[in-house]
């Protein structure tokens, strides 16, 4: 075994070398020029391409190379169990891609934090082993395409998006991870057999490859049908040249969720659209007080976005650098310290920690460290309950506004002109400094207004300013089309010299109805009910922050129409009549039969798919032919 990992090692010394080189290369050049661990999404989307893609080549060409007969042969033949020989050529890979990826990322930190005056805290040296990680998945994945037999494993590729996302909390990212890789490396040595032509035998991996390409088939069948059905609309309702200028209200009728949605731009239409279906009095004087008033749409940045965590890797990182443009200072946040570390945006030199109240200083006793993470935005400071206000002026900060406990911020201050607002997880406060002289001074909530509606499944909110208050629309309606919430609007009236502790008037509420069909909502579903529920429960465990996602709860109290469960079982059956027919046809034993046809009852038309490319096509027999023919036309052509 060590022999055979050593030989992989020397036959691509000097490869990895140069690979190693140019990484060294290119991680100094981007820390030299600009922040590298500032994650942006110029720097963010191409590096994390080209670590999956050198680890999926890698793998390709290394295994690809064994493919030639004679070479299998001689690699398959050894005295070693072919387990054994797997390991030692994914081991001696690994060791390489270690050296490639994340060796050259490890001097870079450590360079960084001896010799300049940047401060690097203990994640970004993590993060080096975040990225030999993720090389290391695609590197399996390539090994898994180079020696399966069916073209259907080049979609293993979706398994390692479960880990390349924001969502997970802090460092237990690193669990999706090694799970991702030890499925893989299972589905590798599942193919790594003495006959590459054949298919993998047994329960065990003729599961794990039939799992894999059914989740990647589902994945791949809702974007093809996505796109297919809404081009196909476009063009039916505009023409093939419209596709610039098409207006999604055309199609959407009024009193559904996307007619609603694409109101965004437009508050004032959005509020008027909630009251229409109220006959009130009222509601008619406040329809002709919405169209002359000043509407605005608040946006809701930390609804779909996960609160930072402490010590989490820097692909979850955002907005974590302040600019003092004044004093020519770059102020970063380090989660070590918890505090924002400053350096000269020219030379380079630290000059000092700022901290949630006060200046900055060069003695860490002096400052006072954040206890949340927080977010800039512009010259605040956003924690998930508190806002924060840097003055480059006084050069200081200051507490501006601070939730009750038990709040998380969905939306921070927001100016809207001759109002500001902040919006909680439980409700919209009307917010004003305390002294109008005093910009630094602490803000107030003038007014609240409690949420009316649960927060997970907010999707809007529009406010007009009239003469003797405020109206507001509220929309929910996130994750409405797959059945976990209804939709509704409700419109909520707000009296200007109304005490902060009187509770407003809810003057119109209404539900709001799907736009498109419930077969295309749902088309995932119907395709395989289990395994799109396993993808949704998985993201559920894997990004436990993310607002929308779905737990064993959400799935029990799930609502769906008549037409999408008879169609998803009239989807099951077709796929296990289609399975059982093609089963014969393929002449396989009769467990096998059983066992195919009842898995693509369970899990549907991927199920389906994932028999055709796991079991061996009937193959056509050469026709016989009589030895007297034979006879006759060798006869014949010697005559």
């Amino acid at each position: 075994m060590w022999p055979l990992m050593k030989s992989e090692l020397t036959r691509f010394r000097y490869l990895a070398i140069g690979f190693a080189i140019l990484h060294l290369v290119v991680l100094r050049a981007v820390s030299t020029f600009s922040d590298l661990y500032i994650p942006s999404m110029a720097k963010l989307l191409p590096g994390l391409m080209l670590y999956a893609l050198t680890g999926l080549l890698f793998g390709l060409y290394q295994l690809g190379s064994y493919r030639k007969i004679n070479r299998w042969t001689y690699l398959i033949h050894r005295p070693m169990e072919p387990a054994r020989i797997l390991l030692a050529i994914a081991g001696g890979a690994a060791l390489l891609l270690f050296a490639v990826i994340a060796v050259p990322w490890l001097l870079v930190a450590a360079l960084s934090d001896a010799v300049t005056a940047q401060w690097v805290d203990p994640r970004q040296y993590l993060m080096a082993f975040f990225l030999f990680g993720t090389s290391l998945s695609f590197y399996l994945v390539g090994c898994y395409i180079a020696l399966s037999r069916t073209r259907a494993a080049l979609l293993a590729i979706v398994l390692p998006s479960f880990f390349l996302t924001w969502h997970a909390v802090g460092l237990w990212i690193f669990v999706p991870q090694i799970l991702v890789i030890a499925w893989l490396s299972y589905l590798a040595y599942s193919v790594f057999k003495p006959d590459l032509s054949t298919h993998p035998s047994g329960v065990l991996p003729l599961s794990a490859n039939a799992l894999t390409l059914q989740i990647a088939f589902l994945l791949v069948g809702a974007v093809f049908a996505t796109t297919v059905y809404q081009t196909g609309l476009v063009v039916r309702l505009h023409g093939l040249k419209s596709f610039a200028v098409h207006s999604w209200n055309d199609y959407f009728p009024e009193g559904t969720l996307e007619h609603v949605s694409y109101l965004s731009a437009e508050p004032a239409e959005m509020i008027d659209h909630g009251l229409a279906l109220t006959s009130t009095d009222h509601a008619a004087f406040l329809r002709r007080q919405v169209r002359l008033a000043e509407a605005v749409s608040i946006p809701l940045p930390f609804q779909r976005r996960p609160t930072a965590v402490r010590h989490q890797l820097m692909i979850a990182d955002r907005d974590s650098q302040l600019v003092d443009a004044e004093e020519g200072t770059v102020w970063t946040f380090s989660h070590d310290k918890m505090l924002f570390h400053g350096r000269e945006a020219v030379s380079g030199r630290a000059v000092g920690w700022l901290g949630a109240e006060g200046g900055p200083s060069e003695n860490l006793a002096e400052v006072q460290p954040f206890v949340e993470i927080p977010l800039v935005d512009g010259d605040d400071l956003v924690t998930p309950r508190r806002v924060y206000h840097f003055d480059p002026e006084e050069q200081e900060a200051r507490l501006r506004f601070e939730l009750p406990i038990g709040e998380t911020m969905v939306s921070p201050l927001v100016h809207h002109g001759s109002f500001d607002t902040i919006v909680s997880d439980r409700a919209l406060y009307f917010v004003e400094p305390e002294d109008s002289e005093e910009e630094l001074g602490p803000w107030i909530a003038t007014s609240v207004v409690p949420l009316p509606g649960p927060p997970r499944y907010l999707d809007q909110i529009a406010v007009a300013e009239l003469l003797d208050g405020y109206l507001l629309s509220f929309v929910y309606g996130l994750q409405d089309d797959q059945g976990y919430a209804d939709a509704r609007q409700f419109v909520v009236e707000l009296a200007l010299d109304a005490p902060p502790t009187m509770a407003p008037t809810v003057v119109a509420q209404r539900s709001l109805e799907a736009g498109f069909p419930a077969l295309y909502r749902y088309r995932a579903f119907i395709a395989s009910p289990l395994v799109h529920d396993l993808y949704d429960l998985t993201w559920g465990a894997i990004a436990s922050r993310r607002a929308h996602r779905v737990g064993w709860a959400d799935l029990i109290h799930r609502r769906l129409p008549a037409e999408v469960l008879w169609a998803t079982l009239l989807m099951a059956l077709v796929s296990a009549v289609l399975t059982a027919w093609m089963s014969t046809r393929r002449r396989l034993p009769t467990a096998a039969r059983h066992g195919w046809t009842v898995a693509a009852l369970l899990t549907g038309l991927p199920g389906f798919l994932s028999f055709l490319c796991l079991t061996p096509r009937r193959e056509k027999m050469p026709k016989m032919v009589s030895p007297r023919i034979a006879l006759v036309r060798t006869v014949e052509e010697r005559a």
